[in-house]
């Protein structure tokens, strides 16, 4: 899978967002392939063409594809935090109604409440492909058990 076809579903799943690009999901997933070999124990890197590829040149893993997307989902809920707490709109006004026409504001700090509570739940998610990509990948070092006497029963 390319980095490319990686950046636009999470564009994709972002539901299109206006203030950012496929190409600019594309950079950030890049910069995270060092993240990505931390948390994993893993060996990614990129190739000539700033491809993410594993250490024999062969594509990156969808469980790897999984965690990098999870990467960009919590950095999403970190600047929609900011942006929601950098606003002017401060009031908490949430409907007024008059003469048949309304007026209907969302509350600022039940927005970031939301999305703190969403960022809680990919970090969750995160920690569990994490653990799950390490046991997938680990091998047992040792077997044990009296198999080695014949006739034993």
């Amino acid at each position: 899978m390319t980095i490319s076809d990686i950046a636009d579903e999470c564009f994709q799943e972002a539901g299109e967002p206006s203030d950012t690009s496929v190409a600019a999901i594309a950079y950030f997933l890049r910069n995270k392939v060092g993240l990505l070999n931390v948390r994993t124990f893993s060996t990614y890197s990129l190739n000539s063409s700033y491809e993410i590829v594993d250490e024999d040149g062969g594509s990156i893993s969808t469980e790897a594809v999984s965690i990098l997307k999870t990467f960009y989902r919590l950095d999403r809920y970190d600047y929609l935090i900011r942006a929601s707490l950098a606003s002017l709109d401060s009031s908490s006004v949430i409907e007024v109604r008059d003469d048949g026409s309304s007026v209907k504001k969302s509350d600022r700090n039940q927005t970031i409440k939301t999305l703190k509570d969403l960022k809680k739940d990919e970090l969750e998610e995160l920690n569990f492909l994490i653990a799950s990509y390490k046991i997938r990948a680990s091998s047992p070092s040792s077997i044990d058990g009296d198999d080695t006497e014949a006739g034993y029963r």
